[in-house]
């Protein structure tokens, strides 16, 4: 059959990863695989899906991250250091002073 004047169409692979990695998604999803490769969880999908629902909240990303990796699993140090490498970076572009930026991050963390 013949195509109606309303067909949609669809944009070719090459397209769609150039327009990602434009907007930067593509770092995004490398960073969110090398994550989930390392920490291996028992759900992957539950675990990316939290990692991008924080990726732009860095205290949220900061302590999924933590969270994710026992202390036990050699992922725990990488983890921990991409999380305080996080908070680095949001305390870099903040206009809190850095005690304002520590004191947010630690509301947000369960200690117990």
């Amino acid at each position: 059959g013949s195509r109606g004047s309303g067909a949609v169409a669809i944009p070719e692979a090459e397209d769609v990863y150039a327009e990602m990695e434009r907007a930067g998604a593509i770092a995004y999803l490398k960073d969110g695989l090398a994550v989930l490769l390392e920490v291996r969880p028992v759900d992957p999908l539950l675990f990316l899906g939290a990692y991008f629902k924080n990726i732009g909240r860095p205290e949220g990303l900061a302590v999924h991250l933590i969270r994710a990796c026992p202390r036990s699993r050699p992922c725990f140090r990488d983890n921990l250091y991409s999380a305080f490498a996080a908070l680095r970076r949001a305390q870099a572009s903040s206009p809190l002073p850095p005690v304002a930026v520590r004191e947010e991050c630690a509301a947000t963390v369960d200690c117990s």
